[in-house]
């Protein structure tokens, strides 16, 4: 018989009458340790299981080692991967050099980042990556105790960055009707399998990364990674286009759509094509329609539309080629190009082309400056 696949993931915060009562000697762990209370308990992340307790054990010891970082009784990495568990003693010093002496959190790190963006940006550097994401999560835990548990199940728990982010779509397209296990498998299985360069892991690594250098509120990858719908919409998407482009499962690629846009509120459609590097800011209210094209390393701010102008057949809604930037509620309507590194304002409605490295404004669009040719646009001043 196949093994019964559980999500066992849930919060179980102290209720009001918890909190009022008079503290209690503290009890004691089985290493003899006092066990705090006032914690969000988790059971632990997607493991095979039979039986409750079985993962209820799991849980117990996902929050020691949490607890263990936190109060520096134990490694203090929350049982981190160690470069020799990853076979390679050059990692860490990688990983070590890569930080040049700066904290996560600090703009030092973030500049230092934005500068290894190119290098971090390899397939063959991948794990430093997340060996560099594990680091920041676990600074997470250390100094937030309240969200140990959740970040050691998110992050910690994880080999690789490709799981960590199926995880984290499994946790935001969840339903009662669609088991959590089905949704990471679906979305792991797709990082690892697809040939296209639109919803493979590098993909994904890209748009990580795109936050991290296009976004300014963006700290630590580890950010963007927990809470950034932006880049969870984008991961769903990459699922979903697999599903539809890949394999040919149209019902169940629209199924993700749909509980991404309800969940999300950024509705992809699984068809459209979107490049690696996309970065969509605030993701609130984005639409993209069937057949959108992007290129790589495309920008948008929230409540935009790529849409059809009325048309049923055929190319129908735009292409917006590389590096082009769109402002907060643009909208762009039927099949149009917007060109490399144009930049469209905010609450535009364009419905012709674009000119490269050109900004557009106004209702309906107008173009106010063409810019000299730059490799990248940043967002900021939209």
């Amino acid at each position: 018989a196949m093994k019964r696949q559980t999500f066992c993931f849930a919060y179980e915060p102290l209720g009001a009458a918890q909190r009022a009562a008079p503290k209690r000697s503290a009890r004691l762990s089985s290493r003899g340790e006092p066990v705090r209370s006032g914690r969000l308990r988790h059971r632990a992340a997607l493991r095979p299981e039979y039986e409750h307790g079985a993962c209820e054990r799991t849980r117990r010891l996902a929050i020691r080692a949490a607890l263990d970082g936190a109060d520096g009784g134990g490694n203090g990495v929350l049982g981190r991967s160690t470069a020799e568990d990853l076979g390679s003693e050059e990692l860490a010093a990688l990983a070590e050099e890569a930080r040049a002496g700066t904290v996560a959190g600090t703009t030092e790190y973030v500049l230092r980042m934005r500068s290894l963006h190119g290098e971090l940006s390899r397939v063959e550097q991948r794990p430093l990556l997340w060996e560099l994401i594990q680091d920041e999560a676990a600074g997470i835990a250390a100094s937030e105790p309240a969200l140990a548990s959740f970040v050691h199940a998110a992050i910690l728990n994880h080999s690789s960055l490709a799981d960590a982010a199926a995880f984290m779509v499994a946790l935001k397209l969840r339903d009662p009707n669609t088991p959590s296990a089905v949704l990471f498998e679906l979305a792991r299985e797709g990082f690892a399998e697809c040939t296209l360069t639109r919803c493979n892991e590098q993909a994904m690594q890209l748009d990580l990364l795109a936050v991290m250098q296009r976004d300014p509120a963006c700290l630590r990858f580890a950010d963007a990674l927990l809470y950034f719908k932006g880049f969870h919409a984008l991961c769903a998407y990459r699922v979903s286009h697999y599903l539809w482009a890949h394999q040919n499962r149209r019902q169940l690629a629209l199924y993700i759509q749909s509980r991404a846009s309800r969940k999300l509120h950024v509705d992809i459609h699984p068809a459209a094509k979107v490049g690696p590097g996309a970065f969509i800011d605030h993701a609130t209210a984005v639409v993209i329609g069937e057949t959108a094209e992007l290129g790589n390393n495309v920008s948008m701010l929230h409540r935009v539309t790529l849409g059809g102008a009325g048309t049923f057949h055929g190319k129908r809604h735009p292409t917006v080629e590389q590096g082009a930037n769109l402002g907060a509620g643009a909208t762009l309507l039927g099949n149009i190009t917007v060109g490399e590194y144009a930049q469209v304002g905010a609450c535009s409605l364009v419905f012709t082309d674009v000119d490269p490295h050109a900004t557009i404004v106004g209702v309906p669009a107008k173009q106010v400056r063409l810019r000299p040719q730059e490799k990248s646009v940043s967002q900021d001043g939209l």
